[in-house]
């Protein structure tokens, strides 16, 4: 799969905004810690002329260390801000403040002061950091569904070698991992998809899911219309045009955050699927 295309069809499809990439505000705490920490490394890189630490070097040199540790941090949500996405965003921002913790590491030190001078400072940082870390992992941990009735009907619908549509495959790929007939490589995705139909034409976003659908490709079709809403309703339609497919069952998949059912299509026995997948 492109990384480049997979990325732009999330980008499309996400219901989320460049503006939902701010409102996690527990990363930008250790951000501006690191800010600090980069100017007050600037500007002194001792606080004690006694402490044992790396040779320090010009001023010049200690700010644009502090600039590329730093800056690290906002190569992560510049980009899905402009992609217009908070997908995987807390995993993707994770890896810039890596590089951004040792300088904020020096900021806390350098709000505290000499000899823990001003500890209050930095315990009121610190806990702000905490508190907001916490808030924001209730809220993820909240908006994922209980999705065990959602495998349990699912995995009544297995064949081998079957091709498999599934808004989140990686629920299923998971629960049903050691199943001979739910292989990873069986499943495919609503975030991105390239088909070819029998008479060699590549499609690609959703002209592929229509094109796929109307040539029976999938064995069992599985969406619930949240994370690709626009790309479910096209499935949606073709589907409910396509003879060969028959609605099985509507499994609720509602969290204290969104109300939602995953639709369960199966393909019609006998019937054979046409086309391949390209990549």
């Amino acid at each position: 799969m492109n990384l480049d295309t997979d990325a732009c069809s999330r980008a499309a499809i996400s219901l989320n905004s460049s503006e939902a990439v701010l409102v996690s505000l527990a990363p930008w705490v250790v951000f501006f810690a690191a800010v600090l920490g980069t100017v007050a490394y600037a500007w002194r890189p001792r606080t004690d002329s006694e402490e044992e630490i790396a040779p320090a070097g010009s001023r010049l040199r200690r700010v644009l260390l502090g600039l590329v540790l730093t800056g690290t941090a906002l190569l992560a949500p510049a980009y899905q801000a402009h992609l217009h996405t908070d997908v995987s965003f807390l995993k993707h921002i994770g890896f810039g403040l890596f590089f951004a913790a040792p300088m904020a590491g020096v900021g806390l030190a350098r709000i505290m002061g000499d000899h823990f001078r001003r500890p209050q400072l930095g315990i009121a940082v610190w806990g702000l950091a905490l508190l907001l870390g916490m808030t924001e992992a209730t809220h993820l941990f909240g908006d994922w569904g209980n999705e065990t009735a959602f495998v349990k009907a699912f995995s009544t619908q297995l064949k081998p070698g079957a091709k498999y549509l599934v808004e989140i495959p990686e629920v299923p790929i998971y629960y049903l991992e050691g199943n001979k007939e739910a292989q990873a490589q069986q499943f495919s995705s609503t975030f991105v998809l390239v088909y070819q139909n029998p008479k060699g034409v590549v499609l690609s976003g959703t002209t592929a899911y229509e094109a796929a659908i109307q040539n029976n490709f999938f064995q069992v079709v599985a969406y619930e219309g949240f994370t690709t809403p626009a790309t479910d309703n096209a499935i949606a339609s073709e589907l409910a045009k396509n003879k060969n497919y028959t609605k099985v069952t509507v499994v609720s998949d509602s969290t204290k955050y969104h109300d939602g059912t995953f639709t369960i299509w199966v393909r019609k026995a006998g019937v054979k699927g046409k086309g391949k997948l390209i990549g």
